[in-house]
């Protein structure tokens, strides 16, 4: 039996200093943030599919827009997923994004050996906790939707399409360069076979 996962990224969020914020930092929503998250929910409606159940990142950007969600959805609950959260980065966050810009600069990322020794998560330890998550969602309800992050779910979408795959450095000018990386507020809607692998992907955006 085919199964529907929607990858669901939070809601623009508050971020005035433009600061690295990974796990460690409350980031909260912004008006239009909340706002992506009910048109995005809305359109998931008109289509059809809606999920029958709402599986969030732990943290408040994530939990607000997984409400959101909830409630346009008419579903009673949500349940909160450690597995689903942003990356741990604490030698990093605080800094000014442009910090991380000048690591790409030198063909390095967050994510990097030098960094991973100073407490950060790596990429590939990253792609196995959200794998598990996808794996048991899959196991479970017919459709599902999963509320995370950025990285974290450009990991999971590798992982799923590149498997065996080392996940590459996160080395770019701007976050838009990267293929595939989903921005705030958007979807993934996948329909996997009974072996967990993807049939199709279709981009969800909150507008037309």
């Amino acid at each position: 039996m085919n199964k529907t996962i929607y990858l669901i990224r939070h809601g623009k969020i508050h971020n005035p200093d433009d600061i690295v914020y990974g796990s460690g930092i409350v980031m909260h929503l912004t008006d239009e943030g909340r706002a992506q998250l009910k048109s995005l929910a809305i359109k998931i409606h008109e289509k059809g599919e809606v999920p029958e159940k709402i599986i969030s990142s732990p943290l408040e950007r994530a939990v607000d827009s997984a409400m959101i969600l909830a409630k346009e959805w008419s579903i009673s609950g949500i349940e909160e997923e450690p597995d689903l959260k942003d990356s741990c980065v604490p030698a990093v966050e605080g800094k000014k994004m442009s910090f991380l810009k000048d690591l790409y600069k030198k063909n390095t990322d967050e994510y990097s050996e030098e960094f991973v020794k100073l407490g950060n998560e790596s990429r590939e330890d990253i792609g196995r906790r959200m794998m598990e998550v996808f794996k048991n969602a899959v196991a479970q309800s017919p459709t599902t939707a999963l509320v995370s992050h950025g990285d974290p779910i450009f990991f999971l979408m590798f992982k799923l399409e590149n498997p065996g795959t080392q996940i590459p450095l996160m080395t770019r000018a701007d976050i838009d360069e990267i293929p595939g990386y989903l921005p705030k507020g958007h979807a993934w809607k996948l329909n996997i076979d009974e072996y967990g692998s993807i049939l199709s992907k279709e981009f969800i955006t909150p507008k037309d």
